[in-house]
């Protein structure tokens, strides 16, 4: 944390960051338990890191939202090229959207090495 909070003539920006958390902190109810509730998102249990709070929670659905934006863009740039009766591009993009919606569908369920593995 010092290495990425500090530079080499000071301490400050650690200092800045410990100072906001510590009165952020203060402000909630009951400071101990909203410190100790946070690492529970981060805790991988023996289901694996797919299921862990933040992945289901936060990273799965933030995918899924990016992916199915990327298939609507690519769907748009597919029409372009099929109305400039371009074949090779269309057929890239047809290809291209297919994968994309599928691993938006899948992405939910999916294994982090499955997920890996799809190219």
């Amino acid at each position: 944390m010092v290495a990425n909070f500090s530079n080499d003539r000071s301490d400050d920006g650690l200092t800045d960051l410990v100072e906001q958390v510590f009165f952020f902190m203060n402000a909630k109810p009951d400071p101990q338990a909203w410190l100790a509730e946070l690492s529970q998102a981060y805790e991988v249990s023996d289901k694996g890191l797919l299921q862990t709070p933040l992945v289901v929670d936060h990273f799965i659905p933030m995918l899924r939202e990016r992916l199915t934006a990327l298939g609507r863009a690519l769907t748009q740039n597919l029409g372009l090229a099929q109305d400039e009766q371009a074949e090779k591009v269309a057929t890239y993009y047809e290809a291209l959207v297919g994968q994309v919606n599928q691993l938006a569908a899948e992405a939910a369920t999916m294994s982090w090495d499955s997920l890996r593995e799809k190219n």
